[in-house]
């Protein structure tokens, strides 16, 4: 049985709020690279801002993303590295230090005894732990080390950063994937994993905020010194904007997402009031069922949404420290991302150089699929290649697509009916 790192093959399972998407891939360790051998993608159902509000609908949509990647890489998946994503993520810095005895360099047990007593100082009441990792660890006054094990001091400290959620976020989550007969190898934090997909590694170094702009939230994670020092999920997205141009040109929720991305920009230019559009009306079936309206005032609401937008992020990273390091250099990703003219408007928003981004090290998507909205799904395999994790996550078939696909089918049949 192949592993994670040699022959393993691994599956990202990204849950949008208005996709999901499942990615069965093989990871190249000696290259860093990462070879897509399925993708299955499925219009998202019982997902709100990244929380589970329907177990079945949920379910079922990620059911179906499921069995199309198994049915294109001739691969049985048995459980999934997996995001999570809520405006009720809990990101900390807190820094703890322990006395070592003397004449006894820094082990293994004494970094695992400052971690545990590290935790303890925060009260984790109703919450689970996704992702500890320290800053830095710091052997007497000296600060910056990466790994103290090894060096001699009296007093061995750590800054240790943690993200965490409420438990019944998690449990709503494997509440799902368990009826979908899957499990979690790894469960990681929607800003992690697309600043992995994103990030290189002399951005994480110099400092970085990604700002991932989805449907329905905006993920951010600050590097600084290649660590990861905050994370957020802010509840605000692209269809904010799309509502807002439904409700302003009395038109679908459809048509308004259309206009947006095909006619729409984050700003207003002189020439835009001589344009004309025609506008569908909301409830309306006709042919003829239009009335014009100008890009002018199409752009007029994008852009008093995208400013309100963009407040709301200035504010989350005024509040972060070392933030005006870290947010020097901005990366936008995420399918929102793409509306013109964000990218300049970001820019004087921020007072920071801003660049689009997409992902990086990935072969074998189809075409369209290498773009800003697969961030997370690509970082979630990125994030099991760093690892280079242990165990294998699926095994291929023995009777190969009829046991993979149909027998899933029957599992899903008899369990839901």
């Amino acid at each position: 049985m192949p592993k994670v790192g040699k022959k393993g093959y691994i599956c990202a399972l990204d849950i949008g709020s208005s996709k999901v998407v499942c990615l069965i891939a093989q990871s190249v360790p000696m290259e860093g690279q990462i070879d897509v051998l399925g993708v299955g993608y499925q219009q998202a159902q019982g997902i709100k801002k990244g929380m589970i509000t329907d177990v079945e609908a949920a379910a079922q949509c990620i059911q179906s993303a499921v069995l199309k990647a198994e049915k294109e890489a001739q691969l049985h998946v048995s459980s999934v590295i997996v995001n999570v994503s809520s405006s009720k993520l809990v990101s900390k810095i807190i820094q703890s230090e322990i006395e070592i005895e003397d004449d006894h360099p820094v082990t293994s047990s004494d970094v695992k005894r400052l971690v545990d007593q590290t935790l303890k100082q925060v009260d984790l009441a109703d919450q689970e732990i996704i992702l500890q990792m320290p800053l830095y660890y710091i052997v007497d006054d000296q600060e910056g080390i990466e790994d103290p094990r090894g060096l001699y001091g009296k007093i061995l400290g750590v800054k240790l950063h943690f993200i965490c959620l409420p438990v019944s976020h998690m449990k709503n989550l494997e509440t799902v994937l368990n009826k979908c007969r899957l499990g979690i190898d790894y469960k990681v934090a929607t800003p992690y994993a697309s600043a992995l997909a994103c990030l290189t590694t002399e951005e994480r170094k110099v400092g970085a905020a990604l700002i991932d702009i989805g449907a329905d939230t905006t993920s951010i994670a600050l590097y600084l010194n290649d660590a990861l020092s905050a994370v957020a999920t802010l509840p605000l997205g692209g269809n904010l904007i799309t509502k807002d141009i439904a409700q302003g040109l009395m038109t679908s929720f459809t048509e308004a997402e259309r206009l947006k991305t095909l006619e729409g920009a984050a700003f207003s230019s002189p020439r835009d009031e001589n344009e004309t559009l025609n506008i569908r009306v909301v409830g309306e079936s006709q042919d003829n069922a239009f009335y014009p309206s100008t890009k002018a005032y199409l752009n007029d609401i994008i852009e008093s949404r995208v400013d309100e937008m963009l407040e709301t992020i200035q504010m989350y990273l005024s509040s972060v420290s070392q933030y005006h390091i870290a947010a020097q250099h901005v990366v936008l990703t995420g399918g929102a991302s793409q509306l013109e003219g964000l990218r300049e408007k970001t820019a004087s928003a921020l007072q920071a150089h801003v660049q689009l981004s997409r992902p990086i090290h990935v072969r074998g998507l189809p075409s369209g699929w290498n773009e800003p909205a697969f961030a997370t799904s690509v970082g979630l395999l990125r994030y099991a290649l760093n690892k280079q994790a242990k165990k294998t996550i699926y095994k291929k078939s023995e009777l190969k697509v009829p046991h993979g696909v149909f027998g899933r089918i029957a599992q899903w049949l008899i369990q839901n009916f």
